[in-house]
């Protein structure tokens, strides 16, 4: 995206959207239909799983040159760094303890940015959906959706029957997830 992030704690890794990333897959990645369906795949579920932290960094491309001198292939990296950020309180200024509630990155690009702006808040599925045809390409985002969401009432199935995880955790982390595949 051609920000220069020097340390862990630059913002920008936070400016843009992820009209953007698929912009940006368009134009480097080998298979560009593919790379565009499985970001979808990504941002629905960052969406769904409420990870607010699915910043810039978290979007790359891996490329391979078969032999010097020819083009390298370029497809979208692995998923990775997936966080029910919304589990997780900070302190505001003023010692005011909160929970962010919004995105990293705007969906769509030329929307007005901010911490409280519309533009970072987590979409509706049918905007969502739209985002998956209109910009990825996706011929059916409501399957992708479906699919994601299925996924997750497994893993949570699963997490319960496994006790790996604190009771109360878990039980905070479904009550999200629940609320963001029924009320988005």
């Amino acid at each position: 995206m051609q920000l220069r992030v020097r340390d862990r704690l630059s913002s920008r890794k936070y400016i843009g959207s992820y009209e953007d990333v698929a912009s940006a897959l368009q134009l480097v990645c080998t298979d560009a239909p593919a790379a565009l369906s499985e970001f979808f795949d990504f941002l629905a579920l960052s969406v769904l799983l409420r990870n607010g932290d699915a910043h810039l960094k978290n979007f790359g491309v891996l490329y391979n040159e078969l032999s010097p001198g020819d083009a390298p292939s370029v497809w979208l990296s692995p998923l990775y760094d997936q966080v029910t950020t919304t589990l997780y309180t900070y302190e505001r200024p003023g010692g005011i303890e909160t929970v962010d509630h919004t995105m990293a990155l705007k969906l769509r690009r030329g929307q007005r940015s901010g911490d409280r702006s519309p533009a970072r808040s987590y979409p509706a599925r049918k905007d969502l959906e739209k985002f998956g045809r209109d910009i990825c390409g996706v011929q059916d985002p409501g399957a992708v959706v479906d699919k994601l969401s299925d996924g997750m009432s497994q893993a949570l199935q699963l997490a319960r029957g496994h006790g790996s995880i604190a009771p109360a955790l878990l039980q905070r982390m479904e009550a999200i997830w629940d609320g963001a595949r029924q009320g988005y």
